[in-house]
């Protein structure tokens, strides 16, 4: 496509916003490289997640937050919107774009300088030639085991040190997935099982509270991730059909399994996919 027919695409203000857009990415990338020259800080951590400020990362993060981690070391969140962040105060945290469409001197300070890059979905830093004595490391988002051999098509070991993984089987699919076995796989287990095991008392409550499951002979949770994506990389197509959703295909099929549903004083939390 010509750059005139892309300008024709956008419109006007799309295509200023689109130039914007570009010269803070190169804008950043410079940012990142001149940074580079500061010594890397060895208790600066950086954190990544899909969705904001949640999963593996958040459970590593709250984990040091509770038992006093963060009094020696410096957290920094990126977020994809970050005005939901401004308000939010926690010990020795801070958070930036993780987005290099907006220009950012903070992001790529600490990008360029921390000695930790904790992610479990985006690899931000992987943009980057990051610097020799960063440690990278991705505690994952989950493992699926519809992976393809080599379907993300690039060598791991090229971006991070360890990948985090829960147990042979992971490690065996896993390593599959990326087409190598990566030496710096690690079977530590992810941070978010512990959660299994804490008391989980007032937060039962509290759900309980705003849903009221208590009053359900029997609660269901249903996440299915086979399905039609606005991702055209990661969509199903064969989930065409009127719900988008597997085995329930029909909205007479969903409907009457919804009345199954209240005849047997039951409750299925449908929980699809984000992307």
């Amino acid at each position: 496509m010509s750059i005139l027919s892309k300008m024709k695409e956008k419109g006007f203000i799309g295509t200023i916003v689109a130039g914007v857009y570009f010269m803070n990415t190169l804008l950043n990338r410079l940012l990142f490289n001149i940074c580079k020259l500061f010594p890397l800080r060895k208790k600066v951590i950086v954190f990544e997640s899909e969705s904001d400020f949640t999963d593996n990362g958040y459970a590593l993060y709250s984990y040091m937050l509770a038992h006093d981690y963060m009094k020696k070391y410096k957290a920094v969140w990126l977020v994809d919107n970050l005005k939901e962040f401004r308000d939010v105060s926690y010990e020795n945290t801070l958070f930036c774009h993780k987005q290099d469409i907006y220009l950012s001197i903070k992001r790529s300070y600490y990008l360029a300088t921390a000695k930790y890059y904790l992610f479990d979905h985006n690899l931000v830093i992987g943009k980057y030639k990051r610097r020799k004595g960063q440690t990278t490391v991705y505690i994952s988002h989950g493992s699926g085991f519809k992976m393809a051999k080599g379907s993300m098509g690039c060598d791991l070991n090229k971006y991070l040190d360890w990948h985090i993984v829960t147990g042979p089987v992971a490690a065996d699919y896993e390593s599959y997935y990326w087409n190598n076995r990566m030496e710096g796989l690690k079977d530590f287990g992810v941070p978010r099982n512990d959660l299994l095991y804490n008391d989980m008392t007032e937060v039962k409550k509290k759900i309980d509270a705003a849903f009221h499951f208590s009053d359900y002979k029997k609660v269901i949770l249903w996440m299915p991730t086979f399905r039609k994506s606005r991702n055209a990389e990661i969509s199903e197509e064969y989930v065409n059909t009127e719900t988008s959703l597997p085995l329930l295909e029909t909205m007479q099929s969903l409907n009457n399994f919804n009345e199954f549903l209240a005849k047997n004083n039951a409750l299925m939390i449908l929980k699809v996919h984000h992307l």
